[in-house]
């Protein structure tokens, strides 16, 4: 499933290399949309942002309603199975990053060793959701750790705000010590500080 169409892009060739169907991928089952235009390539899902994909690669998109006008009964339905099908991979991801933590943290072991990592992580994940069949939970496993991440960026960004703070007040309680009285001086949060109805040419 892709998320974004400019990092797909960027990666189309590597995207092209993995859906093409193996010799021995050729016989198994494919009941998917555009099989005639593509035989041997194997599906991808992606979302409205996708739309044009298609073109050039076996990408199922949402059909999209027309300028003015409205979707068929069979246009939901079909944009129903999608994002019915959407579910599932959401929940798979879920139940792959609550069993295994190398795949729900930063990678930082060899680079080299990460695909034989992530395969066997995903074959037990598989033998995993045969005794423990997908469910509603395992997506909100995955939304945990996606807003997981954004309360990191937004604590970092906070910790930022308070030293930077913390830094001009020091600034301007050194500054205020060069004013003969602190009753001529004005500071808010943003600038040093500003003169304020002073007569004696200091400021001038």
């Amino acid at each position: 499933m892709v998320a974004n169409i400019s990092i797909f892009e960027a990666n189309e060739a590597f995207h092209a290399d993995k859906m093409r169907k193996t010799d021995a991928e050729r016989d198994m089952p494919d009941a998917g949309p555009m099989l005639d235009e593509y035989p041997n390539d194997w599906a991808i899902l992606a979302d409205k942002g996708h739309q044009g994909l298609h073109r050039r690669m076996r990408a199922i998109t949402p059909a999209k309603r027309p300028a003015g006008g409205l979707l068929t009964m069979s246009d939901m339905e079909y944009n129903n199975n999608i994002a019915t099908d959407r579910v599932i991979v959401e929940n798979y991801f879920g139940r792959l990053k609550t069993l295994w933590a190398i795949v729900n943290e930063s990678y930082t072991w060899k680079q080299e060793n990460y695909d034989l990592y992530l395969q066997t992580c995903v074959a037990l994940t598989n033998c995993h959701i045969r005794f423990s069949p997908l469910r509603v939970d395992d997506s909100h496993e995955r939304n945990r750790y996606l807003n997981a991440l954004m309360s990191s960026s937004e604590k970092k960004e906070a910790k930022r705000a308070v030293a930077v703070k913390k830094h001009r007040e020091k600034r301007k309680l050194r500054l205020g010590t060069f004013l003969p009285s602190g009753e001529n001086a004005y500071f808010d949060s943003d600038t040093e500080f500003y003169p304020i109805g002073d007569d004696s040419g200091i400021f001038e």
